[in-house]
């Protein structure tokens, strides 16, 4: 890709260019770009949980929806929701973050296979913080939400977080 001239030594039978000036591919440099960005802010998953202050968990957690709406590309977005249904509490909380707060996805553009396994996961997850986040994608997301119905009533009786309870008790 570039600007080429037609060399000195080019004759009819063997055409002979040179670049005189290259171009670069922004598509590509942007989606490097978004990769390294879901990095960081995976990154940013891990101090979050770790903060004990309120206030900088609440300011490290608007950085990473901040974050998460600047990403444009669809693919990247669906990928990077499926690449962390894991038993990783801190991949699960990512995934759902991005669910609820990208524009680029919805829980109908996610196969329906690893959607269930980002929900059950998410729901038995061990921090609390995973599990409201789950709560707040199944009640915009009316499609899985009535298969959902029975894991939440058997939560309810078992959770002890009190914004889990109270998200619970809104449903």
């Amino acid at each position: 890709m570039g600007y080429f001239s037609v060399d000195k030594d080019s004759t009819s039978e063997k055409l002979v260019f040179n670049k005189t000036v290259g171009l670069k591919d922004a598509w590509e440099e942007k989606g490097k770009k978004e990769e390294n960005v879901l990095m960081n802010t995976q990154k940013e998953i891990n101090k979050y949980v770790k903060e004990k202050d309120a206030s900088a968990a609440k300011a490290i957690l608007k950085t990473i929806i901040e974050n998460i709406k600047t990403i444009d590309n669809y693919s990247l977005v669906n990928q990077t929701i499926v690449k962390n249904i894991k038993n990783d509490n801190n991949s699960l909380l990512f995934a759902n973050l991005i669910l609820e707060h990208s524009d680029k996805v919805n829980p109908s553009d996610i196969d329906s296979e690893a959607l269930s396994k980002l929900y059950t996961m998410s729901l038995k997850s061990q921090l609390a913080l995973v599990r409201i986040a789950v709560l707040q994608n199944l009640t915009h997301d009316t499609v899985n939400f009535e298969n959902f119905k029975p894991t939440l009533f058997e939560l309810k009786a078992i959770e002890k977080n009190e914004t889990v309870i109270s998200l619970l008790n809104q449903i």
